[in-house]
């Protein structure tokens, strides 16, 4: 864009500021939880490498942090011992970006869009609209029993314009899918509204 390439980045993090994080617990004993973040590097000229052009040096500590979550941790962390492993609440995760850094797809656990609700706690489908800051919710599922992980969503990957995704369910999305087995399915995203959700696999 404008003779500079702009990379961007989408990651998870359970650090209160994943750009300068000193390693004090401070918020993390009390929070903790994975949040995403979208990661912009500085813009980098577009070098033609054929004519024996060097790429210059960057300096990444002048990217730009954008937090897409901030949500309450389902469960606060827990310190390892010699008899339990350490936890952090992993509730917002998987993330995928569309090509030109507007639009994510990942997995919440969280409440993120009230009208809709997820107040279950159980991994839902979720779209970040980064231009206006908005949620979608996509898909609106129930294990059973809330927590046991039966009835879940995966794995998101969004297609380069951000209008299509793909991404695994255990739940009967296109009432087809009755023995609860982990499918592959693809829906459509209109930048703020998911249709036409439709098998990939059905086994």
């Amino acid at each position: 864009s404008g003779g500079v390439r702009v990379y961007t980045i989408v990651f998870s993090s359970n650090a209160p500021n994943p750009a300068n994080f000193d390693g004090t617990e401070g918020a993390l004993a009390t929070d903790g939880n994975s949040e995403i973040w979208i990661y912009k590097l500085p813009a980098v000229a577009d070098v033609d490498l054929t004519l024996g052009a060097e790429l210059p040096l960057q300096d990444l500590s002048i990217g730009t942090f954008q937090q897409a979550t901030n949500t309450p941790a389902s469960r606060v962390p827990r310190a390892g011992t010699t008899t339990l492993t350490p936890f952090f609440a992993d509730d917002n995760r998987d993330a995928s970006i569309s090509d030109d850094g507007n639009v994510l797809a990942f997995i919440s656990t969280r409440n993120l869009v009230i009208g809709v609700g997820n107040a279950d706690g159980n991994p839902e489908l979720f779209f970040f609209n980064v231009l206006t800051g908005s949620f979608t919710q996509a898909t609106r599922t129930q294990d059973t029993t809330a927590g046991i992980g039966l009835v879940f969503q995966a794995s998101p990957s969004l297609s380069s314009d951000g209008t299509v995704v793909s991404f695994i369910s255990s739940a009967n999305l296109a009432s087809n899918n009755t023995d609860g087995n982990a499918e592959i399915y693809v829906a459509n995203f209109s930048g703020g509204a998911v249709s036409n959700i439709r098998h990939g696999t059905r086994t």
